[in-house]
């Protein structure tokens, strides 16, 4: 067990949180349901368990959760966090060379897998069964990563922070820079994000809380923050419909991306959830005519933050002013500074935009050495989340698209937002990307990819797909897309984020 006092106050506050809510319910996992207080002698076990299978030296670990993404998994993870070692996501989906692969760059010492998985965790079987989890699944132990191979690149090594030791570690989606990268949170980030006291957007959600599977890791991040401090959790595969027993527990809110926004309004399924419900979407841009679809429901509510895994919420538009400004993503919250770089990037509707640096001051508790807790404060400094930003004249900021998706056609510097912004207004299309094919001689050539609401034939999309492309060129003039491509969906990776580099690879020209 840790002798850090970090780790032990944060499992006393958790315990004390779950025994102050009692038989409440913690998490509805596809209609399984389970209380805060059977929740927490859940994790009192699985922690005496895994300290008759653990070192007792009192080293800290690095060990693989590969479990099914369930309450079991939930478990097994707390209890982890609470003796102080280090947890890897290793995604149920992932091959056995991808999960070889995954534990050379995590640099994981066991792996907590399900028993049938066991013999098939690492491609060549090198694995030795330490026992069993009070949970149902086996601890294996793995051979030293040691080999350039399978070791973590030294850009991507999180060490040893400021804050302390890494408590959760996990690979990013790599969506925008086209390379995966490992991304490590702190048990002092966990600690500050349970004992904060800064004002959120999603402190919004005060009470049961509405959302998908812990895999994804800025999803099990935001997640475990609530159940940490009490909050319900109902889990529910979106991409079917939520069923009204799902809202029985006090559901008033769930965090959504865009793309699963827009899902969930093409199937009518916002307007059966209840009235007052309080859907938070930000980090990519939200079209105004999502927008305006969304608040002409009149039930459910839409609010925006601007934020990124490793910054957490970075602005807010409530959602009484979801409409009073194009494109708005709200003004920064009162403990973060935005401050443009220079050059200028680009300009559109007399905006400058900037890549911007990023200070964040958050606030909380931490433990003395006689154990009481004093106020502390923390800054998040010189972040730069690799967006092109502007400021209106209001304050508030607006979002042009990911520098490295910004890219230059002959002289021009062009963003892909432009030309997405004008084809979503209209009506025949679903949804649209767009991108900058690769080429020799003009550097990128600007296309783009749409999804059209109903079918057409061959002759009828070719129609539709010039007037399309006449309607960008009277708007955009040089900056129109030259080619437009139709696909019944759009490339995305495992967190639902569009793929553009997927487009502009298959699309590289050759002269």
């Amino acid at each position: 067990m840790s002798t850090d006092p970090v780790v032990a106050l944060l499992a006393e506050e958790t315990n004390r949180r779950f025994e102050a809510r009692g038989d409440d319910p913690a998490i509805d996992w596809q209609g399984q349901r389970l209380s805060f207080h059977a929740l927490g002698q859940r994790v009192a076990a699985e922690r005496e368990r895994l300290r008759t299978l653990l070192p007792s030296d009192g080293r800290a670990l690095r060990i693989g959760v590969h479990a099914p993404d369930g309450i079991a998994n939930l478990v097994s993870g707390l209890a982890l966090m609470f003796e102080g070692h280090t947890q890897a996501i290793v995604p149920l989906s992932a091959t056995p060379v991808e999960r070889r692969s995954l534990a050379g760059r995590f640099q994981l010492t066991q792996l907590l897998t399900a028993p049938e998985r066991t013999d098939a965790a690492m491609a060549d079987g090198s694995v030795d069964v330490l026992g069993g989890s009070s949970e149902g699944w086996q601890l294996v132990g793995l051979p030293p990563w040691t080999t350039a191979a399978t070791r973590m690149d030294a850009e991507e090594q999180p060490g040893t922070p400021a804050d302390g030791p890494v408590a959760l570690l996990a690979t990013t989606s790599g969506t925008t820079t086209g390379r995966p990268a490992v991304h490590g949170v702190t048990f002092q980030r966990l600690l500050s994000l349970l004992t904060g006291l800064d004002w959120s957007p999603y402190d919004l959600l005060d009470t049961t809380l509405l959302g998908e599977g812990l895999q994804d890791h800025s999803t099990r991040l935001f997640k475990l923050r609530c159940l940490l401090q009490g909050r319900g959790i109902v889990i529910r595969r979106l991409e079917q419909a939520v069923e009204a027993d799902a809202f029985e527990a006090g559901c008033n809110g769930s965090p959504l991306t865009p793309y699963r926004l827009r899902d969930l309004h093409r199937r009518g399924e916002l307007a059966r959830w209840p009235r007052g419900f309080l859907c938070i979407s930000g980090a990519d841009h939200i079209p105004m005519e999502l927008r305006r679809a969304v608040h002409g429901l009149g039930t459910v509510g839409l609010g925006i933050t601007y934020a990124t895994s490793q910054s957490g919420p970075l602005t807010w538009l409530p959602p009484e002013e979801l409409l009073n400004e194009e494109e708005s993503l709200g003004k920064p919250l009162p403990n973060v500074t935005v401050n443009p770089l220079q050059p200028m990037r680009m300009e559109r509707g007399g905006l400058p935009f900037h890549e911007v640096v990023i200070s964040k001051r958050m606030r909380f508790r931490r433990p003395e050495a006689d154990g009481t807790l004093v106020e502390a404060c923390t800054v998040l400094e010189n972040f730069q989340p690799g967006d092109l930003l502007a400021r209106s004249p209001t304050g508030a900021l607006i979002f042009a698209g990911r520098s490295n998706d910004v890219f230059l056609f002959r002289s021009l510097l062009i963003s892909p937002f432009e030309i997405e912004q004008v084809l979503s207004q209209r009506p025949e299309v679903l949804e649209c990307l767009a991108f900058g094919a690769p080429s020799p001689s003009h550097g990128a050539v600007p296309m783009a990819a749409v999804v059209l609401r109903s079918h057409r034939d061959g002759e009828a999309t070719a129609l539709l797909v010039e007037s399309l492309r006449r309607a960008c060129q009277v708007q955009l003039g040089v900056r129109s897309p030259k080619k437009i491509v139709v696909l019944h969906d759009l490339p995305r990776g495992a967190t639902g984020k569009p793929l553009r580099r997927v487009l502009a690879e298959a699309h590289a020209m050759k002269g």
